[in-house]
């Protein structure tokens, strides 16, 4: 608790994070809720966190993108303004993945604030988008971040085994299912909701030291009779080679076989939750 609470305050220090985002982490850290289960946050308590972490990544990183500051071209997000601030490395790898798998619709898990959703959404009008969250609250952060956007939209709770999810052909996750704690399986409920509701891809960004990715979702697409002759992948973004993702797919796609999860821990430790 103690080391926590001292990256905080370093954090706030540094610039890095806003004194309203370090004061709801420092408030839900003190008096966690019962309804957490072992979740790294109370998320009816978590929009307001959001918010305020929002605030202090726009700091240093364009979160909501135009197409006259980027543009997708020969399989890579470019900056056509020197005056932008640069796309977080983790959300252009994630656009160009999607981009270059092709996909007909495309599902986010935990869309947050929408705003991967509006800028997929700008660098290609023709995608069908879904984004689902646990919390009304996002969908309220949302709502008002891309009063535009063209997305279906549903408020779901992906570790609930009854939920039902929009069928598409590439669902993705970033830095979401790091959070959710394995307490009651619910970890391996939202691999398993995702795979059932996903025809082609799987695309995952997280923080590969919360569980043990690789492990669980060879679990999860064993027990999927759609996934069981699946494969999964790694890809890392090309000048920035520790930022990773796994890529869960029905179908050949251009990346390495992921079969040591070192691939992705990248001498980091595991941990669970």
């Amino acid at each position: 608790m103690l080391s926590g609470l001292v990256r905080i305050i370093r954090a706030v220090s540094r610039g890095e994070v806003t004194l309203g985002h370090a004061y709801h982490q420092i408030l839900m850290r003190l008096f966690p809720s019962r309804s957490q289960q072992n979740d790294d946050f109370d998320w009816k308590r978590y929009p307001k966190l959001y918010r305020e972490e929002l605030k202090g990544i726009e700091r240093i990183h364009t979160l909501r993108l135009r197409k006259v500051d980027f543009a997708y071209e020969d399989g890579v997000v470019s900056q056509k303004n020197a005056t932008a601030l640069p796309l977080h490395p983790n959300h252009q790898h994630l656009y160009e993945l999607i981009l270059g798998l092709k996909p007909v619709s495309v599902l986010e898990v935990g869309c947050g604030g929408g705003d991967h959703l509006r800028n997929m959404q700008e660098l290609d009008g023709a995608i069908k988008l879904y984004g689902i969250d646990r919390s009304e609250g996002q969908m309220q952060t949302l709502r008002e971040r891309h009063p535009d956007i063209l997305a279906s939209l549903s408020v779901v709770d992906l570790t609930d085994s009854q939920s039902t999810l929009p069928t598409v052909d590439l669902t993705y996750s970033q830095a979401v299912l790091m959070h959710i704690s394995e307490t009651n399986g619910r970890f391996d409920i939202a691999l398993r909701n995702i795979l059932r509701s996903t025809r082609r891809h799987v695309i995952l960004i997280e923080n590969w030291t919360e569980h043990d990715f690789l492990l669980n979702a060879r679990q999860a697409m064993n027990s999927e009779p759609s996934w069981l002759s699946g494969n999964i992948h790694f890809s890392q973004l090309r000048h920035n080679h520790s930022v990773r993702a796994m890529i869960l797919s029905k179908e050949p796609v251009p990346f390495p076989p992921l079969e040591r999860y070192s691939d992705l821990l990248l001498g980091n430790e595991l941990r669970t939750h």
